[in-house]
């Protein structure tokens, strides 16, 4: 699915973490690692790479290039956002200042690419389930695309969740609420099930979850028990999105498990059917 990976790389402890998830993921794919810097004069810190890369399987040979470009990170890395592009960044154990990190600004921005984000603690996530968030976009149904892609390289099952709330502006009448209920669920089952069609003539083993829940706990829950996490992101802006919120950015601001977001593309697809 993806022809190249990038991670970005400012020789913290969170992106050492973040080249090392990127070349366990890796699968012959070429990793590109960028070092993007205020200054022109400034160095890359090759050997911590070379250590990075010396402690992964010895026999193995990595297709990897390391790069350092001066600029704003978040312009130079959004230019690589691209469909076959993974964009791979870490993420501190301990945020200062602002929470909205370079991998939480950059999920708002175009161009069909997927931002990865790592926790910067390691952890043992052989076997888990990769989790997928769906809400009827046609960006969340390129992010099950990337869910069935994923759970594949990795030989384990995808769980897809849906969550729902009754509408904000319902007013129930006295005798009625449980038919609302059962309407608003079938309305959103149909959501689910579009996303499961999706997966038709995967070989991956999928299920498909219908919860009526506040969507950002659902799928952190989910993904306390996941390898992976994916979801994806409309593209907002970032001033609209700061007032609308939005579940991928807050899950990107602690992540529970490595979160891959998938970018939104410019130009549009069919809708699915159900939406027609």
């Amino acid at each position: 699915m993806f022809k190249r990976i990038v991670v970005g790389w400012n020789g913290t402890d969170a992106s050492e973490r973040a080249l090392e998830w990127a070349l366990q993921r890796g699968n012959e794919v070429p990793i590109i690692v960028v070092h993007v810097v205020e200054r022109s004069a400034s160095g890359f810190d090759e050997e911590r790479v070379e250590a990075v890369l010396d402690r992964q399987t010895p026999a193995r040979r990595w297709d990897v290039e390391t790069r350092i470009t001066e600029g704003d990170p978040e312009e130079v890395f959004a230019a690589e956002l691209r469909p076959d592009t993974l964009l791979v960044l870490g993420t501190p154990a301990h945020q200062r200042g602002s929470r909205w990190s370079l991998g939480a600004r950059l999920a708002g921005r175009h161009g069909g690419g997927t931002v990865a984000v790592i926790p910067s603690a390691p952890r043992d996530d052989v076997g888990l389930p990769v989790v997928a968030g769906v809400d009827g976009s046609l960006a969340s149904l390129r992010a099950v695309d990337v869910a069935v892609g994923e759970a594949l390289h990795r030989h384990v099952e995808v769980e897809i969740f849906h969550a729902w709330r009754p509408p904000s502006t319902w007013a129930p009448v006295f005798g009625e609420v449980s038919a609302d209920l059962e309407v608003f669920e079938s309305m959103h089952r149909r959501t689910l099930d579009d996303a499961l069609a999706r997966t038709r003539h995967s070989a991956a083993k999928v299920t498909g979850y219908l919860r009526r829940a506040d969507a950002f706990q659902l799928l952190a829950e989910a993904g306390d028990e996941a390898s992976l996490l994916v979801v994806a992101s409309h593209g907002y802006g970032p001033l609209r999105r700061f007032f609308l919120g939005s579940v991928s950015v807050m899950l990107l601001m602690d992540p529970p498990c490595p979160v891959l977001v998938v970018t939104e593309e410019r130009a549009d697809e069919p809708e699915p059917e159900s939406k027609r």
